[in-house]
């Protein structure tokens, strides 16, 4: 088995129904991402993206690194890893610096970007990322590469990700125990946004959607930057519950009905159409009419969506998004729900997988695999040899110790 190098990179993508591992590297000819290996598992040990169970979270972790590293023939030793869940908060900052010698430097970018920081975050939270969302120079605003320009005052507008300190350090925790070291914990919807997502579209507004198990990850982009993120407890998971509380059945055979027979719009099913299920212990047989089940998800669904558009709604200024929402996840793979976002949100809507990419036809253009492929295209951005030399674990334990 040949050894992790630098031309290749390792993600996880740990969410609360499902587990994925992926290893890429960036082809020399083309530049396009191909992803050699996966590892697949259902989770086990979260809920809605925070661990509750270390000992289960890692079982399931070890064994999805151990299908990639099988099936790409390389020793997984370094990793990104998503982060998500109930416990991301996220606001916008502004920060504003007297430029020194009246032309944009580095060291001006770095303080101006300090000062949108210096701003009071709960103790209990870690910032995960500052985001830069446009500069100001002068009262001349929307610039996004400030370096080399003339000016006296320099301004950062900035987007902040934070998360639970316990729940990133439990989520640290069980990857070390693993025998990984994190390069970076990202938050993961910048993860699917770069896989799913057009510049374009950034740049004229867009509203990405991803439906997990546990919970939506949303994020709202205009003028090329991120204006917004948030995190919803309705997804995949709810719709299971829903359809098991109705029929009394597992949540298991629940989910192998939504994935079987689930359509998100009555008007695509025969209203006629019955089908048959068991009870819980398997002694009770009896029949259902489709449209039961059509209804349990349609609803579930169109809350979410209407939850959506409220966001929109708050965080857009009233301007809309003139590229629409884009849909993508795990629990986004059921027919007719694209149409059924258009329907509530009253914009364009569109389904998005992971594309352009070099890989086999599970991964590809599955909406599955957006985040952990999106998490692939990330790592590649950053300059991940330095940041080898000080793995986030370290980072993090140095933040605690300066704050408790």
């Amino acid at each position: 088995m040949q050894q992790q190098d630098n031309n290749t990179l390792a993600v996880i993508d740990i969410g609360t129904s499902k587990i994925v591992c992926l290893v890429g590297k960036k082809q020399k000819n083309s530049n396009k991402l191909e992803i050699l290996g996966s590892g697949t598992v259902r989770s086990h040990g979260l809920k809605r993206g925070v661990v509750v169970n270390i000992d289960a979270t890692v079982s399931s972790i070890k064994e999805a690194v151990r299908r990639a590293s099988i099936s790409s023939n390389i020793e997984i030793k370094y990793v990104y890893a998503g982060v998500a869940g109930s416990h991301i908060r996220s606001f916008n900052s502004h920060g504003i610096v007297a430029i020194q010698n009246k032309e944009v430097t580095e060291y001006d970018i770095n303080r101006v970007i300090d000062a949108a920081r210096a701003i009071a975050i709960p103790a209990n939270l870690h910032l995960l990322h500052i985001i830069p969302q446009q500069y100001i120079i002068d009262e001349q605003d929307d610039i996004r590469e400030p370096l080399g320009m003339s000016g006296v005052r320099l301004e950062a507008k900035v987007h902040m990700v934070a998360g639970s300190a316990s729940a990133v350090q439990n989520i640290l925790k069980c990857v070390q125990k693993c025998g990984l070291k994190i390069i970076d914990v990202v938050l993961e919807q910048l993860g699917s946004s770069q896989c799913v997502l057009s510049s374009d579209e950034k740049d004229l507004g867009v509203c990405l959607v991803d439906i997990g198990g546990g919970t939506t990850d949303i994020a709202i982009f205009s003028g090329n930057s991120i204006n917004h993120t948030i995190n919803i407890p309705i997804a995949g998971d709810q719709v299971n519950n829903d359809i098991a509380m109705a029929l009394k059945i597992s949540t298991k055979k629940a989910e192998e009905l939504k994935v079987e027979k689930g359509k998100a719009l009555s008007s695509l099913i025969d209203s006629s159409e019955h089908f048959t299920i068991k009870s819980v212990n398997e002694e009770e047989e009896y029949e259902v009419p489709l449209s039961l089940l059509t209804e349990i998800i349609e609803a579930r669904y169109e809350e979410l969506f209407h939850i959506v558009k409220q966001e929109i709604s708050k965080h857009t200024n009233n301007r809309g998004l003139t590229a629409g929402v884009v849909i993508t996840g795990g629990g986004s793979k059921i027919p007719g729900l694209s149409k059924l976002a258009q329907q509530v949100l009253d914009t364009t809507v569109r389904l998005g997988g992971p594309r352009n990419i070099i890989a086999s036809e599970k991964i590809l253009n599955n909406p599955m695999y957006s985040t952990a492929v999106g998490l692939l295209l990330h790592g590649f951005l950053q300059d991940s040899e330095a940041k080898r030399k000080e793995p986030i674990f370290s980072r993090i334990l140095n933040w605690i110790k300066d704050n408790f």
